[in-house]
């Protein structure tokens, strides 16, 4: 498979991440920011012994909270 005549699917990936720590408290939307990520799904751009997941539902242990707090556990 040489990627010829491969028609080129470009998908956007939308990934949360952390702008700054929760000093007290719970962190919420003002410590978390969302991005758009555009990426290409053909042959070609996925590097080998790689693979391309897309989640569906995701859950939050709560000890990533406290990982999200600068306080040490």
């Amino acid at each position: 498979m040489d990627g010829v005549g491969e028609e080129m699917r470009v998908l956007e990936s939308r990934e949360w991440y952390i702008v700054s720590y929760a000093p007290q408290g719970v962190p919420n939307s003002d410590h978390l920011k969302i991005r758009t990520a555009k990426f290409s799904l053909s042959l070609n751009s996925i590097i080998e012994q790689h693979v391309v997941l897309e989640t569906l539902f995701l859950s939050i242990d709560p000890y990533l909270r406290n990982r999200m707090t600068s306080r040490e556990y």
